[in-house]
Parts: C-alpha cells; structure tokens; sequence
C-alpha cells in the first residue's frame, strides 16, 4: 500500500462482490500495479488506499464474500476511512456483473449498505460500473432498481466496459472497437 499524503482528504470508494472487477477498475484508472484477482477466491483481503490526481482510490473488500458477513466488512471501510483521515467521498463506484439485469435480494442489500454512508445524499456520487458490459442499461439493471428506493431514476449512473485484452473479442471485434471512437 502506498502511504498517503497528509493533504489528501478525499477518496473514490470501490465497492461491489467478489469477482465484480473492483481492484482491475483501480488498476486501469490510476495506473498503478493493484493485485487482480483471476480465480474464484477473493485477491482483496482488507482496504487499501491508491494515490492519483490528489485522489485516493480504496480498493475494498468484496461483499457478499466468504471470508466475512457484509456488515463487518463496512464496519471496516468505515473504521479505514476514519484511520486514514479520509473525510471526502468524491465517488463510489459499485461495481457488478453483466448478469445483474434482475434486481435481486444481494444487489438490494448492497445498495442499502451504499446508502448507510450517507443518507440518500451519497447517491448523488454513485457510479455503476458493469464489467464486460456493452450495453451498461441492461446489464447493471439490477443495480439501477435497486438504487431507486434512494435515488430517482434519471439520476443514476450506470458505465460498462470490456478490456481490449479480454478473451471474449474475436479479431472482428477488436478492429471495430478499435477503428470507432463511439464504440470505444
């Protein structure tokens, strides 16, 4: 982990399960070597702070993970936040999987855990964030309904994305996303 600045009060938390690309999104937006996780055991065993643009990222623990209940797991986002003096929630993306088009029981407890940092207000500051997503309105649906019992529809926020790297994309669909800045 890298030591933070003393004038850095201001964070982006990343929060979302196991396996929804929390530590790659931090990876790919600060540049930084962050440890990704490839299997179906959790990489992100307690927070951890990523300096960039006077901004640290929090890479957190997933939720609905095996290794500990989720409202330990807050509890301890909480307790990090205040140890390292970061009094500024710029963001907090959410991160989840193509397959959440249905709101869902974990995807409803999630949300609930996100609106427990600041009442209704965080969500003016929530992104959603669907990995391997074409078409994020779809695909993060679940998330989108879930985050209206605090926040009005046209206000949400939902982004996907899918590496160039990833294995999924066949030459053809490399050289289209490549070629098209609006596909891109």
């Amino acid at each position: 982990e890298i030591p933070l600045r003393q004038l850095n009060k201001s964070a982006v938390l990343v929060v979302g399960s196991t396996g929804t690309g929390k530590s790659s999104t931090i990876s790919k937006c600060t540049g930084q070597n962050v440890k990704i996780g490839t299997g179906a055991k959790s990489q992100t065993k307690y927070c951890q702070a990523f300096e960039s643009d006077q901004l640290a990222w929090i890479d957190t623990m997933g939720w609905d993970d095996e290794d500990a209940d989720d409202v330990s797991i807050f509890q301890h986002i909480l307790q990090y936040l205040n140890r390292k003096k970061l009094t500024q929630l710029k963001a907090v993306l959410w991160t989840v999987q193509p397959a959440a088009i249905r709101q869902t029981a974990l995807l409803n407890k999630q949300a609930k855990l996100i609106n427990m940092f600041a009442d209704k207000a965080i969500w003016d500051n929530v992104i959603i964030i669907c990995k391997q997503s074409k078409n994020p309105d779809h695909d993060a649906n679940g998330a989108i309904q879930a985050g209206y019992a605090y926040k009005t529809p046209s206000d949400l926020q939902a982004i996907g994305y899918t590496y160039m790297d990833d294995v999924s994309f066949n030459a053809e669909a490399k050289t289209l996303f490549q070629s098209s800045d609006e596909m891109r």
